[in-house]
């Protein structure tokens, strides 16, 4: 009987820790540990969350900073950081001035321009009859009446710095007696429309593309035939401004280009094409317009 009492006992001795070891252990809460030592540094600053995107609503983002040049200090330690001033915008009238000055064509933008230009003709198309057309010659001589000077009165409007309406007027009237000599009278009428493009600007000067297109109606005497003339034009004008002696307003324009004309005079029709403006000496100071803006 003891001995059975023993030998429980040792089996029971000896199961007790397998038991223990297939019984998982229930960990205790630990301590924290402390923080370990770690070097001084700047203070760390929490960024905020961004908040989400909505649709059709523009994130909000940070504040924009200006750019910064960082140039090294007295001292050599650091950097000392000044900020970048934006360049200037440009301005709206370019010139090819370094200063960038506003040009004189600037000033006329805008105003009206008040030109006055001849009528030049190929042919005696504005002339008279040279029996009583004009004053008396001696007997045995001819009389050789030279053709009226028809000039045109035109106005210039810029609607903005690059376009400007054209437009004008041609008119002749006169007559009278010579010697108790009825003389014949003359009347001439015309319209002429058009439109210039600026295609460059410097300070005094402005280059522009100018078609027109002019018609104008003689009547030399009350029995003579009507005559005409047509000019279909695309010049190229160059616009010098007074502005270099303070009067901005008042300019000299100066033109060339391709013309397509259709004359009438009497039996006679001629039509031609070619180059009209500025192309000689005489042609040069025949051609110039005196412009005035208001």
């Amino acid at each position: 009987m003891r001995t059975a009492l023993i030998l429980s006992l040792v089996a029971l001795v000896a199961a007790a820790p397998a038991a223990r070891a297939a019984t998982p252990a229930v960990a205790a809460p630990s301590a924290p540990l402390p923080p370990a030592s770690a070097p001084p540094g700047p203070p760390v600053i929490p960024h905020p969350e961004p908040a989400p995107a909505t649709p059709g609503v523009a994130a909000p983002g940070p504040s924009p900073v200006p750019p910064t040049s960082a140039a090294p200090s007295a001292s050599g330690e650091g950097t000392v950081t000044a900020p970048i001033e934006p360049p200037p915008a440009p301005r709206v009238v370019p010139t090819a001035d370094a200063t960038r000055k506003e040009s004189d064509h600037a000033a006329v933008v805008g105003a009206w321009g008040i030109e006055v230009r001849p009528v030049a003709t190929t042919m005696p198309v504005f002339a008279r009859r040279s029996t009583t057309g004009c004053a008396a010659v001696p007997t045995g001589q001819t009389a050789d009446c030279a053709p009226i000077a028809v000039s045109m009165l035109g106005v210039r409007h810029w609607l903005g710095p690059n376009l400007a309406l054209n437009g004008g007027l041609a008119l002749a009237l006169g007559g009278g007696r010579d010697a108790g000599r009825l003389l014949d009278s003359y009347f001439g009428v015309g319209p002429s429309v058009g439109a210039s493009l600026l295609l460059g600007n410097w300070r005094h000067l402005a280059v522009a593309a100018s078609p027109s297109l002019m018609f104008v109606v003689w009547k030399g005497a009350s029995s003579a035939d009507s005559n005409y003339v047509a000019d279909l034009r695309a010049d190229l004008e160059g616009e010098l401004h007074f502005g270099f002696i303070g009067v901005p307003a008042l300019s000299l324009s100066l033109r060339s280009g391709v013309l397509l004309r259709l004359e009438r005079a009497g039996e006679t029709t001629l039509w031609s094409a070619g180059v009209a403006g500025a192309t000689t000496l005489r042609s040069l100071a025949g051609d110039l317009t005196l412009r005035y803006y208001f």
